[in-house]
């Protein structure tokens, strides 16, 4: 998806010279995924993801694949999209309906990796605040809204809108 998260990953994979496809079902995410750099966007609910992939990828896949949002569906997705010894990150949160079974064969014959990540190190604490520090990212551009403390609620408001990226409020 290209909510915030999906973002960063856009922007770190930009950085490390990948080439990125985003599966977003919202046309102003889509957009907003292509101004920050990803080179495809497709939309799961219209096209099937992984005919997608293998489209751009003369039939190969994709050689990794960030989950940052979008349930079960777009987990599926990513896992077929896959080249063979492929490797899929959860990164996103799922809800308790995201459960789906999973046909061990695809391990077997495809040899995917599925893991997920969620802690961070002290290192990857350090090296995330000098990236951060360098200005390589466009950080700011991913706040949306900048309010004075006064008008907080507003801010809240606006927070929860589905093209809203990050509100700011000021103090």
């Amino acid at each position: 998806g290209a909510g915030v998260m999906g973002i960063l990953h856009v922007l770190l994979a930009k950085l490390r010279g990948a080439r990125v496809i985003v599966s977003e079902v919202d046309a102003g995410r889509r957009q907003r995924a292509l101004e920050f750099g990803a080179d495809w966007v497709v939309n799961p609910l219209e096209e099937k993801v992984s005919a997608f992939v293998k489209s751009l990828t003369s039939g190969r896949g994709a050689e990794t694949v960030f989950f940052t949002a979008g349930g079960k569906a777009a987990i599926l997705d990513g896992m077929a999209s896959l080249v063979k010894n492929g490797k899929l990150i959860i990164y996103g949160a799922t809800k308790s309906s995201d459960i789906f079974e999973l046909d061990p064969k695809v391990f077997h014959y495809d040899e995917i990796y599925i893991t997920g990540v969620t802690k961070h190190t002290k290192d990857t604490f350090r090296r995330a605040a000098e990236l951060i520090s360098s200005g390589k990212l466009p950080l700011d551009r991913l706040i949306s809204r900048r309010f004075p403390f006064a008008e907080i609620s507003d801010a809240f408001g606006v927070a929860g809108s589905l093209d809203t990226y990050r509100v700011a409020v000021l103090m």
